[in-house]
């Protein structure tokens, strides 16, 4: 049978979306580990610039 480019295109995003269906929870705390890591590698620079949130948490912790 003969596939046009957007059956082959549909076919790829399927199975590129079940086989990246989401994060274990081995992967979550990797990435939330490395952007720890990120961050106070940032700040020891002193070039890092915090979220809008981490900006409203320490407002309202300093209140």
């Amino acid at each position: 049978m003969n596939y046009g480019p957007n059956q082959i295109q549909q076919g790829l995003n399927a199975k590129l979306y079940t086989e990246t269906e989401g994060f274990s929870a081995g992967a979550k705390d990797a990435e939330k580990a490395m952007k720890a890591a990120e961050a106070a590698y940032q700040k020891e620079l002193g070039i890092y610039k915090p979220t809008l949130l981490e900006r409203l948490k320490a407002l309202f912790r300093s209140a």
